[in-house]
């Protein structure tokens, strides 16, 4: 008898800490309009994809998006090689995965404040797995950034 065993690509840690600092430089930019910003795993493809979600995907195109993106990762020094292009999806609000995670209501990183402890503050984001949001079931995903919106 033979089985067949599906092994879960695992999101690096470095990617993590990628995402997480590409969504803090995104924030930082009043012009860019982060509205969403999740790692999201599928067993399809079985692959995770950061997914940025902006209105300038629907006003000015996701390779006007994908450039600033990757003038960002220029800056990022080391960080930036966990974060490969074919790796970064760039959403319109309208897509049906962005909405539904949006029903959910607004989600940011808190910072926490420093103190006397000589360890640095982990930053983790919010994981949500195996679980229906509206109509659209969510094998995986970590999620950096949610704007939120009335459902």
């Amino acid at each position: 008898m033979t089985q067949e065993v599906v092994v879960k690509e695992q999101l690096p840690v470095e990617a993590i800490a990628a995402g997480d600092q590409l969504t803090c430089e995104l924030r930082k930019r009043s012009d860019f309009g982060l509205v969403a910003s999740f790692w999201l795993y599928t067993s399809e493809s079985n692959r995770w994809k950061l997914i940025i979600a902006t209105p300038l995907v629907e006003s000015r195109g996701p390779l006007y998006v994908h450039n600033i993106i990757q003038d960002i990762l220029a800056g990022m020094g080391p960080l930036s090689l966990a974060l490969q292009w074919y790796t970064v999806s760039v959403l319109s609000l309208n897509y049906p995965f962005v909405k539904a995670l949006l029903s959910t209501g607004r989600f940011e990183i808190e910072e926490l404040p420093m103190g006397t402890r000589l360890a640095p503050t982990v930053r983790m984001p919010r994981r949500i797995t195996l679980s229906r949001v509206k109509d659209v079931f969510v094998e995986d995903a970590l999620v950096y950034y949610l704007e939120g919106q009335a459902a």
